[in-house]
């Protein structure tokens, strides 16, 4: 199944477009949140949402541990992502657009045929 993130040309007028480490944050978080509520880890998360730590953010995008932790902070200010700290982990949400009207991309994932 081949599922894909939309992705608006907005994305590159947001305060944080120049910060390399909260763009790779955001598009990672874009393209591995659920895209319909589910339980991970015991923990039910809605749409639009991922459930990690930030050591397994900094090993999955190759950054240093304190780049994540800055990057999670410029998104949250930003008003883009909203945390949740859980027993061992993060549920990171990202805004919705619907009720943001400026944010980026789409959280809806549409399935497409396989050839």
């Amino acid at each position: 199944m081949k599922t894909f993130a939309k992705i608006y040309h907005d994305i590159a007028r947001r305060r944080w477009y120049t910060n390399s480490g909260a763009v790779r944050l955001y598009l990672h978080l874009a393209l591995n949140a659920s895209h319909a509520p589910a339980k991970v880890r015991g923990v039910d998360i809605p749409a639009g949402s991922v459930v990690a730590s930030l050591p397994e953010l900094a090993e999955a995008l190759k950054l240093p541990y304190n780049t994540v932790r800055a990057a999670l902070t410029v998104l949250r200010r930003a008003g883009d992502i909203t945390l949740k700290g859980l027993y061992h982990c993060t549920l990171i949400t990202l805004t919705d657009p619907d009720d943001q009207p400026d944010t980026p991309v789409s959280y809806t994932h549409l399935t497409l045929p396989t050839t």
